[in-house]
């Protein structure tokens, strides 16, 4: 009679393939990492990589420990593999793919703050601090000095302050956001806040269009309810107010021939890129030039600058010449400007250090015959005193010096 057992080498065999079946699905991620662009990764996660440790770092078990952090920020498919998770977490289990993203109604998606830590930080300096006020002295201050050093220096200033969608749609926030920034940012537009107050103070100056945005908002494509910024129809529009504001009628040609397109979503903190519905135009009878990351010099001053650019318009709704200096909302208004001047220059100085204002202002007016100055930021930009003393005291400088000589 045969043996009811396992034939031992078929069982060796058998065993010796499953593990190294096993070693060989391990051994993807490592294998994998010698293909993997990390540079590519630092960018999108907005870090340094943790470097090969050495041997020695001056503490008992730190090599291990950073050998360790070395392996996860090196090792392979990592991108691919969070891409897949935060798509299953939003797409499948409707859950957040980040702390401070908040999934709102209809498909509103808001970003909470900018960080993790803090995820209902920018509700807070938004829609209560706009109440409350405790930064008012120091931004009407940086308005006021911003405003005098222009005209000192023979531009005429103005401030474009874009509505942002928690104080512009607070009903489709997500039920998870704490009833207090609930409250705050449904009283918002109802109650006294800085922004509005600024816009009905300096009417020739602040351009703040809440009141009139709130008539818009449920019009289709009108905010994309996927993207942090604004975009498409409602650039167009809060453009069109801001250039009849500074005197400059751009007239129904402005208007013309608005197309539907789809766009990747700019909420890439999500971790993956989604595609939504805009309003493009294309000011085809102002003959709008764009020169993106133009005049190249100005990387010498402003060595992080990752996002400017040069509009020149052939047949433009005035002869002026602006000069637009924003945070990272311009990057979308800017086009919808171009057609009201001649020339546009815009830089996103979200990242300008101080050290480095004066210089790049200086070089930017000895090159160009700037008319105007404009300081553009979302509201929640301004309440958070976006830029205002480190570009007034730029434009300080400047005319200190013109002084002294």
């Amino acid at each position: 009679m045969k043996s009811m057992q396992p034939d031992k080498t078929q069982f060796e065999l058998s065993a010796a393939l499953a593990t190294l079946a096993l070693a060989l699905v391990l051994a993807i991620p490592t294998i994998a990492s010698h293909f993997t662009d990390h540079l590519a990764r630092s960018s999108w996660e907005k870090r340094p990589l943790t470097p090969f440790p050495t041997l020695w770092n001056g503490t008992d078990g730190g090599f291990f420990a950073d050998l360790e952090l070395f392996i996860d920020d090196h090792i392979g498919l990592a991108l691919e593999l969070n891409q897949v998770y935060r798509k299953l977490k939003f797409n499948v289990y409707r859950d957040s793919p980040m702390a401070n993203i908040l999934l709102g109604e209809d498909e509103f998606i808001f970003l909470g703050s900018h960080s993790t830590r803090k995820p209902y930080n920018a509700l807070n300096i938004l829609c209560v601090e706009a109440a409350q006020r405790p930064v008012e002295p120091s931004i009407r201050g940086g308005i006021a000095a911003l405003t005098k050093w222009a005209m000192d220096l023979e531009m005429r200033p103005s401030f474009a302050i874009f509505p942002s969608k928690p104080v512009l749609y607070p009903e489709k926030l997500p039920s998870s956001v704490p009833p207090r920034y609930q409250s705050a940012c449904r009283n918002y537009s109802g109650r006294p806040n800085l922004p509005s107050q600024l816009a009905q103070e300096w009417p020739d100056y602040i351009y703040y269009p809440l009141q009139h945005f709130a008539e818009l908002k449920e019009q289709p494509y009108f905010y994309p309810p996927a993207s942090f910024h604004a975009n498409g129809q409602s650039a167009h529009e809060f453009a069109r107010g801001f250039l009849s504001m500074i005197n400059i009628d751009v007239g129904p040609a402005f208007d013309l021939d608005p197309t539907v397109k789809a766009i990747n979503a700019d909420m890439k903190v999500m971790g993956f890129t989604r595609q939504i519905n805009i309003w493009t135009y294309r000011y085809r009878d102002f003959g709008v030039v764009m020169h993106n990351h133009q005049p190249e010099w100005i990387k010498s001053y402003y060595p992080r600058a990752r996002d400017f650019a040069h509009f020149q318009t052939r047949r433009p709704a005035s002869s002026r010449t602006a000069l637009l200096l924003s945070n990272s909302f311009g990057s979308f208004v800017a086009p919808h400007l171009a057609p009201g001047f001649k020339d546009l220059y815009h830089i996103n100085v979200n990242y300008l250090a101080a050290e480095n204002t004066q210089a790049l202002l200086t070089a930017i007016l000895e090159n160009y015959p700037i008319t105007d100055l404009i300081y553009l930021a979302h509201d929640g930009g301004l309440m958070n005193n976006f830029k205002l003393n480190q570009l007034s005291n730029g434009l300080q400088g400047i005319v200190a010096e013109k002084q002294a000589k």
